[in-house]
């Protein structure tokens, strides 16, 4: 009986030892992970994108922009429910993409029927008027920009088999393309956050993605696996804000993804592991002395 009882605790010392070793050596396991911290049912109009610029929300759907409270979506303070203007549609302009906000402007890509000449639309974020608009650009899609305020850059991509980051002066001028260390298909928004560039893509696994835009390493940042679709990005105050589009429903969602909270810690798990080692340790030696 005693030498089964050492063969098992033998096996639980090998295992612990195991996973305080994965955790030592960055396995991808113990990697932190951001933690879902919210998910809310949002206006099924606030559709497309989202931005902040700290005093409100502002949201797109295919044609329209919508302007609510900063700590309530509820609260519809503006809209514009024909945000493409005349002149745009008859070039056949007909859908906005996830939108950004920078002193005082909405930057909406939006793009036409044939997938040909994307441009970038401008609007006032106080009133929602038309300004004017950037380019066309050289792109076939574009379902997202978003904007280096260090650089003064504007970034954005095609929608499938992106493979490369466009990156553009204020004038819509082609600057530089980043090259990504994996392709990526079906992306529907895109925030820059420093040097790293989220990127939501609806394949399948409703995926973001954490680009490191120095050297294009892609990697896996968060799935949420829903069968709807994953659409634009946003942040605010240490948290990045994706819309999950429920098409035909009355109410799309909202996920709240916290960056401080993990929902693996690979600490706290080594901690643990060692009081277990530790534990295992002194019921071998207590058994061992009463032999």
């Amino acid at each position: 009986m005693r030498k089964i009882i050492y063969v098992l605790l033998a096996l639980a010392l090998v295992l612990q030892l195991s996973l305080l070793y994965s955790i030592a050596s960055g396995y991808e396991l113990w990697k932190p992970k951001p933690k879902i911290v919210s998910i809310d049912f949002i206006n099924p109009k606030f559709y497309q994108g989202l931005a902040t610029d700290g005093k409100r929300w502002i949201f797109s759907h295919r044609y329209s922009l919508y302007v609510t409270k900063i700590d309530d979506y509820k609260s519809l303070l503006r809209e514009n429910e024909d945000a493409i203007p005349s002149e745009l549609k008859r070039e056949g302009y007909d859908h906005l993409g996830d939108i950004e906000i920078y002193e005082g402007k909405i930057y909406a890509p939006l793009v036409d029927k044939l997938y040909t000449k994307p441009l970038i639309a401008l609007y006032s974020a106080d009133t929602l008027e038309y300004l004017g608009s950037i380019g066309p650009l050289p792109q076939r899609h574009m379902p997202w920009c978003t904007i280096d305020p260090s650089s003064e850059t504007i970034l954005s991509s095609e929608f499938n088999n992106v493979n490369e980051i466009y990156v553009y002066d204020m004038n819509g001028n082609l600057i530089d393309k980043i090259e990504l260390s994996e392709t990526i298909n079906r992306v529907q928004g895109g925030k820059l956050l420093g040097r790293h560039l989220y990127l939501t893509a609806d394949d399948g696994g409703d995926t973001i993605y954490k680009v490191d835009t120095e050297t294009g390493e892609v990697e896996v940042f968060l799935k949420i696996p829903t069968p709807f679709e994953m659409k634009g990005i946003g942040y605010l105050d240490g948290r990045l804000y994706v819309i999950i589009a429920i098409s035909g429903f009355k109410a799309n969602l909202l996920f709240t993804i916290d960056f401080s909270r993990q929902s693996i810690n690979a600490a706290t798990a080594a901690y643990l592991l060692i009081l277990s080692i530790i534990f295992t340790l002194a019921v071998i030696y207590i058994i061992a002395k009463k032999i």
